[in-house]
Order: structure tokens, then sequence, then C-alpha cells
């Protein structure tokens, strides 16, 4: 299981900005999301929905 969390201040920073960037390739942008969205707390299956 993944922990909540587990993305630095600095990491999660870079990411959020990757995931705003609208010249980003799409598919970088979600798993960028994807990966927020773990360290937010959700599980593979709410993120897989």
């Amino acid at each position: 299981m993944i922990r909540p969390g587990f993305l630095s201040f600095e990491d999660r920073r870079e990411l959020e900005a990757c995931v705003r960037r609208h010249r980003v390739d799409h598919a970088v942008a979600r798993r960028a999301n994807a990966l927020l969205l773990l360290d937010d707390g959700k599980s593979c299956a709410q993120i897989a929905e």
C-alpha cells in the first residue's frame, strides 16, 4: 500500500506545475496527477476510476 504524504514539498510543487502547464504532454500530466492523488491518500483503484 502506498502511504499518503510520500512526496516532498518540492516534488509536489513540481508535479502540480506539470499538471497545470498546457504545453505538457497529456500523458505526462495524467501521471503527475495520479502521483498527487496517491500522495493525498487516494487508492490506486480510486484513481483508476
